[in-house]
């Protein structure tokens, strides 16, 4: 029944939204008359949302897990002269990008 109501609405068919909603208030539509398949189907949407979110914690966890998030933590963590130690930070890379920019363009 859901599925009927969002393929209706998603075509944009009134009158079948409207069938729908007379189906409901008129009690023809009960919870037992939902398919087996209509069972498998969220049953294989539940899994594959489990497996994305298990995905998503391992993301989580290896973006924790890295360095550059370990030094934006530490840096946000030192509290009120986070704004020096982030202008430190991006300086001191700016230094090292623009020095092996330097060696690369001496090669090339």
């Amino acid at each position: 029944m859901f599925q009927e109501l969002e393929a209706a609405h998603r075509e944009q068919d009134l009158t079948r939204v409207r069938e729908i909603l007379q189906k409901l208030q008129s009690g023809d539509w009960t919870a037992g008359s939902v398919a087996v398949v209509d069972k498998d189907i969220l049953r294989q949407r539940i899994a594959l949302s489990r497996e994305r979110i298990a995905v998503m914690r391992a993301e989580i966890n290896a973006i924790h897990e890295d360095d550059t998030w370990k030094l934006i933590e530490s840096l946000a963590a030192e509290g009120g002269a986070e704004k020096d130690k982030w202008e430190v930070y991006f300086s001191e890379t700016k230094i090292t990008l623009e020095t092996k920019l330097a060696e690369m363009e001496k090669q090339g």
